[in-house]
């Protein structure tokens, strides 16, 4: 059975652990290290062997009681570590209700995506309902991660996806951001984890158009014109679907002959800020006011991507066409036009020439096997 830890950022920790007893029952104490000692406090609850229904309804009931107790001793930790006067601040609030406070700027800012956040909440409660926003250090990243690893399951009772873990993570990273931004914490500590420790993203099929094919899709008319200026706005800028749904009229300014984007990225928190091309401009809609969305239409991802496949279809492209296709798309263009990897990294807003080097290794695997076409010809 997991243990919780209260995450606290010093070495003061209080777990709930479990003691096997002779008799087959478990007795559930906690694990206290305040002070530079160690001391238990047995708490007089205990979980029985599973046998039968009536015994999993026990225990679960048994367990609520066993956590409720730990909530008030980690309180009682909590509010004699900080001042008084500190308690209102925000970085003392409870992490998911960060997270919800996260969901519902979010939600005003017009994003569509933020079910993670909502997810991220849930998850959460269950696995530290405790744990407040400055109390989170690298080790408790490090514990939730491996949460997500080898604990947390589906309804089903099975470990999450790989990819459905690297999401969650994908979430709590950019509320931490999120934070940093509005000088609630000093630095991400996310930030402080090394790669080993974190979920690597899955690698997935990254579909992405030729030049050829991005040239057909432009001369094909369809009737949802703002799907069409949404993805090759986004085939010549490289931008994220989640920042085209955030970005603003004020993004996009002149500075003497050149327009450009300046954005914070909603994935890395880190500013984007490139150059527009006259292909890039030819795809925006009529300038707006500063402050309202330039792609206002988007009401819901998917129905873009639905609209994009039949517009694919139109124009006799026979490839999975979505927002993030573009972004492949622009990041082997610039490649296949003779870019450096340094330079579309940068483009594309990635902390690590790493991830962009994957479209230059897609391209290569594509020159091979036009190469290799010529095994099969008879002599």
């Amino acid at each position: 059975m997991r243990t919780k830890k209260n995450g606290l950022a010093d070495k003061a920790p209080i777990a709930m652990r479990f003691k096997e007893l002779e008799d087959g029952r478990k007795s559930i104490y906690l694990d206290k290290y305040e002070n530079g000692k160690r001391h238990y406090e047995f708490l007089k609850l205990y979980l029985v062997p599973e046998n039968t229904a009536t015994a999993k309804k026990k225990n679960a009931k048994t367990i609520r009681e066993a956590e409720a107790i730990l909530k008030e001793r980690v309180e009682t930790l909590y509010i004699n570590k900080v001042k008084p006067s500190d308690l209102e601040s925000p970085k003392h609030m409870l992490l998911q209700e960060w997270f919800q406070k996260c969901h519902e700027q979010q939600v005003k800012r017009g994003n569509k995506n933020t079910h993670k956040l909502t997810d991220m909440a849930k998850i959460m409660a269950m696995y530290n309902p405790n744990v407040r926003l400055d109390e989170v250090d690298r080790e408790f990243c490090i514990d939730f991660i491996n949460y997500l690893r080898t604990e947390y399951k589906t309804k089903k009772g099975q470990n999450i996806a790989l990819i459905t873990a690297w999401t969650h993570c994908a979430a709590f990273r950019m509320t931490l951001n999120e934070a940093v931004r509005q000088g609630i914490l000093s630095e991400s500590p996310w930030n402080k984890l090394e790669a080993t420790d974190k979920i690597r993203e899955p690698e997935s099929k990254r579909e992405y158009l030729t030049i050829s094919e991005v040239k057909k899709l432009a001369d094909t008319p369809f009737v949802y014109e703002y799907v069409r200026q949404i993805f090759l706005f986004a085939c010549f800028t490289g931008i994220r679907p989640v920042d085209i749904e955030r970005l603003k009229w004020k993004d996009i300014f002149s500075d003497g002959e050149q327009a450009r984007m300046s954005l914070v990225q909603e994935k890395t928190g880190e500013a984007l800020y490139i150059p527009l091309s006259k292909q890039a401009q030819k795809w925006l809609p009529e300038r707006g006011q500063s402050d309202e969305i330039v792609f206002k239409e988007i009401k819901n991802r998917y129905r873009v991507n639905e609209h994009l496949k039949i517009w694919a279809a139109t124009a006799g492209i026979t490839k999975e066409v979505t927002l993030y296709t573009a972004r492949h798309t622009f990041a082997t263009m610039m490649i296949a036009l003779g870019a450096d990897i340094y330079t579309i990294s940068k483009l594309l807003g990635h902390t690590s020439v790493h991830n962009t080097q994957i479209y230059a290794k897609m391209l290569d695997e594509k020159k091979d096997k036009a190469v290799n076409l010529t095994d099969g010809m008879a002599w």
